[in-house]
């Protein structure tokens, strides 16, 4: 929904007229909100197949507004006769270079290859990605493009890669080994496990099924193949298997990049506990974590847990967990190592004794035949496939100087590909128009329309008092700070036609209301 809202905003400006407004975007939030009801493994069965249909068709509805208000804006058709456009809409107002895999349809074998240009006619260098369906002449197949975008390689010798940044060691039973190049960091898995091992926690009872620990598993052996060899991207994929269970993880590694990607599908045949993703950190240090519109300290040292407190504070039911919105990083000042997590619940925990960090992905509970549980949805046994995607980041210094925010807002906020239908037409966006923030430490919240005019939300994520200074997309004739509600508050803010500024104090949340000529 953010997404949509802001390429709605910038087409609208641009004087589209077929963007969605701010009636058409409050009842697809008001869906979205809907949906994201609390303590959803609690609802009814025929009220959770309600929720779900509504889910599917209100992210099909956002995807559409979003494409159509991309498609204006840009002003590209896509004809059989001629070459195939695709648009990539960045939804940050920060350039970004970033390796992109496209879903696309091969054409026949006989054909030969692909070939792909950038916006100035410069061939741009093409990885064919996993093939769907089998290979032979005359096939028509479903296979990604994997390519740089906005640009302003070697084979794999046998189980190890090195992307000139990272150098990787792996197996049938996943990662085992990583050596960060720069920084001469080399980190082994525990004996029987990999990096990034996905482990069942079960437990036993407990109030609202929070129990204790009373095992920890995951599988002793598997295999491993590598799907993709570069020059782009390598992707190595490993399965395993343990009582019933199965745990399939993609190790992404891309050329001259500092992180490793994690693809972790899950299949749960049915326990009682979480599943999580667990990492033996090779070091120590402080640890911080990103909350919404902040970033706080986690020393779990001091914290209580005990399993007699209250039922309302079963989170303090399961020691060193702790909670945070995106990504943990812990660094001792000089280098460091974060997870952000795309996906998975809020819930991790930290043994700063052990290193042993852990993202929990998913809880499935025991089916009830008694009491009012037993007419809950069975989807909260979690039967079947999950997917997570998490992203694991070597980085020097401290997570400011990491720009951890911004690194998670890359990974949580992609590139969006759009494939352009119907006939082509005049652009409405030029090379100027754009909506641009600085100093990145000053990160976006929102950018949508109201009734009242258009809305920006700002930021300061450093903990730093900072002057924030915004290339609007187009001009306006007044910039008022408001609260949440729009109502007008006393605080600085000068606009100069499409040039905004504004001071921000450490951690400060701010939203200008902006009105056109």
């Amino acid at each position: 929904m953010v997404i949509a809202e802001r390429a709605c905003a910038l087409a609208e400006l641009a004087g589209a007229e077929r963007a969605a407004g701010p009636q058409r975007l409050e009842e697809l939030w008001m869906e979205t909100v809907r949906v994201a009801s609390h303590a959803q493994q609690w609802t009814f069965t025929k009220d959770w197949e309600w929720l779900t249909s509504r889910a599917r068709y209100a992210l099909r509805e956002i995807r559409e507004e979003t494409e159509s208000a991309v498609c204006e804006l840009v002003g590209v058709g896509r004809r059989s006769d001629a070459r195939r456009p695709l648009v990539l809409f960045n939804p940050l107002p920060y350039a970004r270079e970033q390796i992109i895999e496209v879903p696309w349809v091969q054409p026949r074998q006989e054909m030969g290859g692909h070939r792909v240009w950038d916006a100035d006619g410069n061939e741009v260098r093409v990885q064919l990605g996993e093939q769907a369906g089998r290979v032979g002449a005359g096939d028509v197949l479903e296979a990604p493009l994997i390519f740089e975008a906005e640009v302003p390689a070697s084979e794999p010798e046998e189980d190890t890669v090195d992307n000139g940044r990272l150098k990787l060691r792996l197996s049938g039973r996943g990662l085992q080994e990583v050596t960060d190049l720069a920084s001469g960091l080399r980190w082994q898995a525990p004996l029987g496990s990999c990096i990034g091992d996905c482990k069942l926690f079960e437990m036993g009872p407990g109030i609202l099924h929070i129990g204790p620990i009373t095992g920890e598993i995951s599988a002793r052996m598997g295999t491993g193949r590598w799907v993709l060899t570069g020059p782009t991207r390598w992707l190595y994929r490993w399965e395993g298997e343990f009582h019933g269970h199965r745990v399939r993880q993609d190790v992404i590694l891309d050329d001259d990049c500092a992180h490793v990607d994690f693809v972790t599908r899950v299949f749960c045949a049915g326990a009682n506990g979480f599943f999580a993703l667990c990492f033996d950190l090779p070091m120590s240090g402080e640890m911080h974590v990103d909350i919404p519109f902040g970033v706080e300290p986690r020393d779990l040292r001091d914290e209580p847990y005990a399993t007699d407190l209250p039922p309302s504070s079963i989170e303090r039911h399961r020691e060193h967990q702790f909670w945070a919105r995106s990504w943990a990083s812990v660094s001792d000042g000089e280098q460091g190592i974060a997870l952000i997590t795309a996906d998975g619940d809020r819930y991790w925990t930290y043994d700063a004794a052990s290193g042993e960090l852990r993202h929990i992905l998913f809880t499935p509970v025991d089916d009830a035949e008694e009491g009012w549980e037993a007419w809950v949805t069975k989807d909260r046994m979690a039967l079947g496939w999950h997917e997570f995607h998490h992203r694991l980041l070597f980085h020097k210094g401290d997570w400011r100087t990491a720009d951890l925010c911004g690194e998670s807002d890359r990974l949580r906020l992609p590139l969006q590909v759009v494939k352009p239908l119907g006939l082509e037409r005049e652009p409405l966006i030029g090379q100027g128009d754009r909506l641009t923030v600085m100093p990145t430490s000053v990160r976006i919240s929102a950018f949508y329309r109201a009734p009242q005019g258009y809305v920006l939300r700002l930021y300061e994520s450093a903990g730093e008092e900072t002057r924030a200074a915004v290339q609007l997309p187009a001009a306006f004739a007044e910039a008022v700070r408001v609260d949440f509600n729009l109502a007008p508050v006393e605080a600085s803010v000068e606009l100069d036609d499409d040039s905004l500024t504004l001071p921000l104090k450490p951690w400060e949340i701010a939203t200008v209301l902006l009105r056109r000529r």
